[in-house]
């Protein structure tokens, strides 16, 4: 009898989550952790762009578009510029609770490879996570 094992579909991943709110960081953080990613959290977008500079190896980043100081589309906007300069384009997933069609758009235009929304369906988010990091 041949037996198969279930490997988690994230295993070996390393993503970027940025969610200002500790509570849903934490969720984000361990729901990628059981599904084998290593996932580096950061609670702001200023921290989140301390480790994009920091040469971090990356495979995928999620990142919440509502964030007070500086928002998602602002932080992927000055991670584009910074991959401008460097040979690469990490993955990035918007994850929104203002769900609009011109808010998708807005994430789309601002260069998200894909666009969820909250609450997130966490085999979904897996399923997206699994094929942007394919085509890194």
């Amino acid at each position: 009898m041949i037996q198969t094992v279930c490997q988690p579909p994230l295993r070996g991943m390393r993503i970027l989550a940025v969610d200002d709110h500790p509570d849903l960081l934490e969720m984000l953080t361990v729901l990628l952790e059981q599904q084998g990613a290593e996932v580096i959290g950061c609670e702001s977008a200023g921290a989140a762009f301390q480790v994009l500079v920091s040469g971090e190896t990356l495979d995928a980043a999620v990142f919440d578009i509502s964030m007070p100081d500086e928002d998602g589309l602002t932080l992927l906007g000055r991670l584009r510029r910074l991959e401008s300069d460097r040979v690469g384009h990490l993955p990035v997933v918007a994850l929104t609770a203002h769900v609009t069609s011109d808010m998708e758009r807005r994430c789309r235009d601002a260069g998200f490879d894909h666009y969820l929304s909250k609450p997130v369906a966490p085999a979904e988010l897996f399923d997206v996570l699994k094929r942007l990091a394919t085509l890194h």
